[in-house]
């Protein structure tokens, strides 16, 4: 799985759905096409989308135009997308906190088998972060340090279920430390505190954290996947055997959309991923832009309901 997260475009489109040139001949949406993005305006969901829809909709030859849908942690804009006609004219704009975290939490199993993978289009590592006051330079020396004061140290997160939450609790899981979640409403005062003491640890975006590592308040120790370019960082997994994951996001459409809908909106995902303008933006804002086929993701996206499912069983958090 990790070989397969490398595949990234360059420039080329070679690695297609076999066959694809010939379906995508066969359709081109007659309409506007509308992107479900079950995020706000503004956010990186949105942001992501809104390039990708810009270049798919001149590949396509009819605008994609986004529209934000949200509520209930994304579930409704997926909903959405799963009851709209399998024409591709309605797509989703998936992130793994809709289709898989939120499901498996809320014990949904249906919105995996209403949609059906077009291809992922981008991932991003978070950063492992502690307090600059606090004596560990790496992982190691902070497994050990929690092992050595079991339940003294803390960690902040945007809230139960988001993805520095979970995070950690895979970390725990496999590396049997005790850590208290700090749940905030969002990352922006869990790293505020996280400068100021009142929290140890946090998982975040790279960007997010910049004025904080930069006023030498906080202290990069790790990454949880492979950032879009060397940092000369360490990985987590450097350290925890099989530990890794990244925010992603992809395109989804209901599971009846015909082979030919499919494969000329992969074609479509190819082109607009290999954009070496936005691959530099994207990497600033710390999102690496890849490419599967709709196979490969959807392989992906099974190994992370997987992954996640143990997490949220071992750490309670099934409702």
């Amino acid at each position: 799985m990790k070989n397969f997260m490398k595949i990234v475009m360059a420039g080329v489109t070679t690695t297609l759905l076999a066959g694809s040139a010939a379906y995508a001949e066969d359709w081109r949406p007659d309409q506007p096409v509308r992107m479900i993005v079950a995020f706000a305006p503004g956010g990186p969901v949105d942001l992501v989308g809104r390039e990708i829809a810009q270049r798919l909709g001149e590949f396509l030859g009819q605008p994609v135009i986004v529209e934000n849908m949200g509520g209930a942690g994304g579930i409704i804009g997926a909903q959405h997308v799963a009851s709209s006609d399998p024409d591709g004219q309605t797509i989703f704009f998936a992130a793994a906190g809709n289709v898989v975290i939120r499901p498996l939490m809320d014990g949904n199993t249906e919105i995996a088998k209403q949609l059906r993978s077009v291809g992922l289009v981008s991932k991003s590592p978070h950063a492992m972060v502690v307090n600059n006051d606090l004596e560990v330079q790496n992982v190691a020396e902070l497994i050990a340090y929690a092992k050595e004061h079991p339940g003294e140290l803390n960690f902040g997160s945007a809230g139960t279920g988001a993805a520095a939450h979970l995070g950690f609790e895979m970390f725990k899981l496999a590396t049997g430390v005790e850590i208290e979640h700090i749940p905030y409403k969002g990352s922006a005062p869990a790293i505020v505190d996280l400068a100021a003491g009142a929290v140890d640890m946090s998982l975040s975006s790279i960007p997010s954290l910049t004025a904080m590592l930069e006023a030498g308040k906080i202290r990069m120790i790790a990454l949880t996947d492979e950032a879009p370019s060397d940092i000369g960082v360490p990985l987590v997994s450097d350290t925890v055997e099989g530990y890794a994951y990244s925010t992603w996001y992809g395109v989804m459409v209901p599971t009846a959309t015909d082979d030919s809908v499919v494969a000329a909106l992969n074609e479509g995902l190819a082109v607009a991923v290999s954009d070496e303008a936005l691959r530099e933006r994207m990497a600033g804002m710390g999102a690496k832009l890849v490419h599967s086929t709709p196979e490969e993701m959807e392989a992906f996206f099974n190994v992370e309901v997987e992954k996640w499912d143990k997490v949220i069983e071992a750490a309670g958090l099934r409702k």
